[in-house]
């Protein structure tokens, strides 16, 4: 017999092996498909599925963590005696509209909401809670006639991977702005109909005023529909009057902020946080760089039997989605919201922050949904894997915020660390930085308190942190009524000659500790204090004494 003789029958069995494999994998996706059209055609399962998975997403996370600084001044702020007293307290320390002061408002005074700390916070970030469902239903609602209902999820994944759901969970303005966005596209789509109802105009007119009473940066979302409708109304040779009146009515807004908005601009900032010609790619990054999760699993899938090798995605997209020349200007004025708001805010001179780009989420998930449906045909079964390779961001957070990752570590880190309330409890306390002051008061006991201080010295602020946004402390400790102590540094210094710091030597808005070791003090090191706060380094002062 021939050596190639014995070689065929294990050369035929190989065959035969890739062949059942083959099989295998097609039968496989075969149920996926299946899978996919009968959720396809079971919307309502779908839509309490996206109900329920949102809601294990952000309610252990809300639950779990405590407020910090920022959420605090809405809690405070919430917390006052009167309506009245509050839109005053506004004006005096904060620098965003009411809206979602009003909201927390009405919760705050629930029965039982503060019956714990961990409930209290749930409760203060209900608002943006509720926001991020409404957001998400929302976008569902605008891609099912497009997309279809499976499709439809995923673009609302895709949404969900951005930081969409981060301040879902955060008692701040953001995700109101951004639900009020998604609800004013929905109406205006209604709004442009030849045989329109009016009340959709007016529809459109309070959702912006929201959006705006929500944030200042809502302006900014608007300049997007005024794009639309300017395209619209080039297209008609008319100008629709009512609907862009309902645009610019909400501008109304700033106007009577105006002095609240200008005073953004007298705070001194560190350079970090003013914005530089990076500024805008990274607030782009920011809001969603866990999409980059969708476009490698897109590769991937290129691989899966039923995906597409056509080179014409894009034609596809458009005559799936029927968008016209002035939808197309609302997702581009959207997506560059970014991009015009750091001009404007650098022209005041104030500072610019990732999350104000947050309604930028919006267009990217739209036209993500609507590139990978047409890339893939519509495959329900690429939408159902793809859905699922979403979720582990968003599973992630709330495993990170019940403690699951890292346990272990983070329990012998916290027994190997300094205990702050242990540590010579007859020394004063200084908080280096407003934002661990802020929640000091919100966390310490009224003992614990008694000994705490935040020191303030404009010049040294300025020289050594370029930075005066916690040079008001004294104003915010009146207005919230905390028990902790607001003093000049050279006042306290004369009284104490010893006492603790808890502070980060190099972060960008803390002065104390450079400009203590700068007058010749002795400061001397003790230790990382893990006690929940961002700064963790604890360090004792001796006061330099004066010649005679």
């Amino acid at each position: 017999m021939s050596i190639a003789a014995t070689e065929r029958p294990a050369q035929s069995n190989s065959s035969s092996l890739a062949r059942n494999r083959a099989s295998r994998l097609r039968s496989l996706w075969a149920r996926f498909e299946q899978t996919g059209d009968w959720l396809d055609n079971r919307p309502r399962l779908l839509l309490l599925i996206l109900g329920l998975v949102y809601l294990a997403f952000v309610l252990p996370n809300s639950y779990a963590r405590l407020m910090w600084h920022d959420e605090l001044f809405t809690y405070n702020l919430a917390l006052s005696p009167s309506l009245s007293r509050m839109f005053h307290n506004i004006r005096l320390i904060d620098l965003n509209p009411p809206l979602l002061y009003l909201f927390d408002y009405v919760i705050l005074r629930l029965p039982g909401v503060h019956a714990n700390d961990h409930l209290a916070s749930m409760a203060a970030r209900l608002p943006s809670i509720s926001a991020g469902l409404i957001g998400s239903l929302g976008l569902f609602a605008w891609l099912w006639p497009r997309l279809g209902p499976l499709w439809s999820l995923l673009g609302v994944s895709v949404l969900w991977n951005t930081e969409f759901l981060v301040y879902a969970g955060e008692d701040r303005p953001y995700e109101l702005m951004v639900a009020f966005a998604i609800l004013l596209i929905l109406a205006r789509e209604r709004a442009v109909e030849p045989q329109r109802d009016p009340a959709w105009v007016g529809a459109t007119l309070l959702l912006g005023a929201a959006m705006v009473g929500s944030h200042f940066m809502g302006a900014f979302v608007l300049l997007a529909f005024l794009a639309a409708e300017a395209v619209r109304a080039w297209g008609r040779r008319c100008l629709d009057l009512p609907l862009t009146l309902s645009y610019l009515l909400p501008f109304g807004i700033i106007a009577a902020y105006r002095g609240t908005v200008s005073g953004y601009g007298t705070i001194l900032f560190p350079s970090v946080f003013r914005p530089h010609l990076i500024t805008a790619p990274m607030a782009y990054i920011a809001v969603a760089r866990y999409v980059s999760l969708l476009l490698l699993a897109g590769l991937l899938l290129l691989l899966i039997p039923g995906g597409s090798t056509s080179p014409t995605p894009l034609r596809r997209m458009r005559s799936l989605a029927a968008l016209t020349a002035p939808d197309y200007a609302l997702l581009i004025g959207l997506f560059l919201e970014p991009l015009i708001a750091v001009s404007m805010v650098a022209r005041s001179h104030g500072a610019y922050f990732p999350r104000y780009g947050l309604p930028a989420s919006i267009p990217i998930a739209i036209l993500t949904a609507l590139l990978f449906c047409a890339l893939f045909h519509r495959s329900r079964g690429v939408a159902i894997l793809a859905i699922l390779l979403l979720w582990g961001y968003p599973a992630r957070l709330c495993a990170r915020a019940l403690g699951f990752p890292g346990a272990v570590q983070a329990e012998a880190a916290e027994k190997s660390s300094l205990d702050l309330h242990t540590i010579d409890p007859s020394l004063p306390l200084v908080a280096a930085s407003g934002l661990t002051f802020v929640e000091m008061n919100h966390r310490e006991s009224p003992a614990f308190l008694q000994r705490t201080w935040f020191l303030t010295d404009r010049e040294a602020a300025i020289r050594y942190a370029h930075a005066t946004l916690f040079e008001g402390e004294a104003e915010v400790a009146r207005v919230f009524r905390f028990q902790a102590h607001v003093e000049p540094l050279p006042s306290f210094e004369a009284e104490h000659p010893k006492f603790l710091v808890l502070g980060t030597w190099n972060y960008q808005e803390e002065w104390l500790l450079r400009k203590l070791h700068a007058d010749g003090n002795l400061v001397r090191y003790l230790g990382r204090c893990s006690a929940g706060y961002g700064d963790h380094q604890l360090y004792e002062i001796t006061i330099k004494k004066k010649a005679q």
